[in-house]
């Protein structure tokens, strides 16, 4: 199922049918990972919060990927992850949730409800057609 790189880059454990890290992928296919890997832009949504994001273009399924509780955009999985869909050529979405890293507002004034609109709200004006949601953490509760 996975292969030889993905065991050994996660000491041979694949827990199941569950896949490996998508870090230790990155690692693994010699992804290199680094910040400032796209350009930073930002998206006005209709509750007046400005959220930040990072967009790659490509072809066929998006992804999409969804930040933990007090993670960031910058972070080693949305970066990994961004990485992997560009070599594979698909289009690619990471944002800061309001009140996290570059996005406006301030971590205390948010609330789950809140984090959640700003998610659809980048979903629904930064993406076309199917996509697949990758969650960390909160991100990974979403739903949608």
């Amino acid at each position: 199922m996975f292969g030889p790189k993905a065991r050994a880059a996660t000491g041979g454990a694949t827990r199941g049918m569950d896949p490996p890290p998508i870090a230790a992928i990155a690692v693994a296919q010699g992804i290199k990972a680094s910040k400032g890997y796209s350009m930073t832009d930002y998206l006005d949504t209709p509750q007046g919060r400005r959220i930040a994001y990072n967009r790659t273009a490509g072809e066929g399924v998006g992804i999409v990927f969804l930040g933990g509780f007090r993670s960031d955009m910058q972070g080693t999985k949305a970066v990994a992850l961004e990485a992997w869909a560009r070599e594979q050529g698909r289009p690619f979405l990471r944002f800061d949730y309001s009140g996290h890293g570059e996005s406006s507002g301030t971590f205390e004034e948010g609330a789950i409800g809140d984090w959640l609109a700003d998610a659809k709200a980048a979903i629904s004006a930064l993406t076309e057609g199917p996509q697949v949601l990758v969650g960390s953490s909160m991100g990974a509760g979403s739903r949608f």
